[in-house]
C-alpha cells in the first residue's frame, strides 16, 4: 500500500473515530435547552413511543421539549417537484432531534430506520440548507425512506434559532437530496452517489463556470468513478449544480461542517488517481510491446 493510500486510511480512521467519541459525548448532553424536536404527523401512538424511544425519551420527558409536527402535506408541498408522490407517501411519519452545539463542532447525523437516505446525503443538504454546528437524529417507527426527514431538520433548526433559514438554500437543500438519493437507487449503490455529487459540488461551488463547463465536470467525475449517468440523471445532476452554484455559499465553510464526510473523500479521489495511473502506465507498456514487437 503507497504511503499515500495509508495516510489517507489513517485520515479517515481518525475521523470516524472522532465522530463515534462526538455522538456518545452527545448523548449525555442532550437537554430540552439546546434541543427541538419535531414528529412526524401521522405516528400512531404505538409507532410515537417507538420514535421516542430512539431519542431516548418518553412522553413525560417530552413535556420538558419544544415539539413541533410536520404533516404529510407539508412534505408535498416541499418534495413533490423532485420526488414521486408515491415514494413520499400518504402519511408523515419522518422524525427528527435537532441538538445545537458549540461553533466549530460541525454537522452529524445519526439515522434509525432510513433506508433511501444515507448519512452523508443528509450532511450535504443541511450543509447546502445552512445549518451549523448540531447534533441531528433522523428516524422511523420502521423501514421508511426518510425524504421527508430534512424537513423536520430545518423547521427543527429554525425553531432553535428563532431565524427562518434562507427560502431558495432550502429548495436547493431538498432538491439535492432528492437527485443522491434516486441516483443511489438506479446505481443500486447510495454510497457512491452520495460521493459523486459531493465530488461535482466541491469542483463547482466557488467558481464561475459555464453550463457547459459544469457538464464536462459531470461527466468526467462520473468516468473517473466509472459511474454510467443516463442522460435523465446527468441533466438532473447540471440543473442542481446550477441551483447550488447561484447560492452564496462557501465551500471551505462546508467542509469544516461536513469534515468526516470530505475526509473519506479524499480516500476515494486518491483511489480514483491511483487507477488513472496504472491505467497509463498498463497503456504505455502496451505501447511499447507494440513497439518492439514491430522490430521484428
Amino acid at each position: 500500500m503507497s504511503r499515500s493510500r495509508v495516510a489517507a486510511f489513517l485520515l479517515v480512521l481518525l475521523s470516524l473515530t472522532m465522530q463515534i467519541v462526538c455522538v456518545h459525548a452527545a448523548e449525555s448532553d442532550i437537554n430540552s435547552a439546546n434541543s427541538f424536536i419535531s414528529l412526524g404527523a401521522d405516528l400512531t401512538d404505538a409507532e410515537r413511543q417507538i420514535v421516542l424511544g430512539f431519542f431516548n425519551l418518553d412522553e413525560v420527558d417530552l413535556s420538558n421539549y419544544n415539539v413541533i409536527t410536520i404533516t404529510n402535506q407539508e412534505e408535498h408541498e416541499y418534495l413533490d417537484a423532485h420526488l414521486d408522490k408515491g415514494l413520499i407517501g400518504n402519511r408523515a411519519l419522518s422524525s427528527v432531534m435537532v441538538t445545537t452545539r458549540e461553533k466549530g463542532y460541525g454537522i452529524h447525523v445519526i439515522t434509525q430506520n432510513i433506508s433511501y437516505c444515507t448519512v452523508g446525503m443528509y450532511q450535504n443538504a443541511l450543509a447546502t440548507a445552512g445549518i451549523k454546528d448540531a447534533d441531528i437524529m433522523v428516524v422511523g417507527p420502521f423501514s421508511i425512506s426518510g425524504t421527508a426527514g430534512l424537513l423536520g431538520a430545518i423547521r427543527s433548526y429554525e425553531g432553535l434559532t428563532g431565524q427562518a433559514m434562507d427560502s431558495e438554500q432550502i429548495e436547493a437543500a431538498n432538491q439535492e437530496l432528492a437527485v443522491s438519493s434516486r441516483l443511489g437507487q438506479v446505481l443500486d449503490d447510495p454510497v457512491r452517489a452520495e460521493q459523486l455529487i459531493s465530488i461535482i459540488k466541491d469542483k463547482v461551488i466557488d467558481n464561475d463556470y459555464s453550463q457547459e463547463k459544469v457538464g464536462e465536470i459531470i461527466d468526467q467525475t462520473a468516468a473517473e468513478m466509472q459511474i454510467s449517468l443516463t442522460e435523465e440523471d446527468r441533466q438532473r445532476i447540471l440543473e442542481l449544480m446550477d441551483q447550488v452554484d447561484k447560492l452564496d455559499l462557501n465551500m471551505e465553510d462546508i467542509k469544516l461542517q461536513i469534515s468526516d464526510l470530505y475526509a473519506q473523500l479524499q480516500n476515494v479521489t486518491l483511489h480514483v488517481e491511483e487507477e488513472q495511473a496504472k491505467g497509463f502506465l498498463n497503456r504505455l507498456w502496451e505501447r511499447f510491446e507494440s513497439f518492439v514487437m514491430n522490430l521484428f
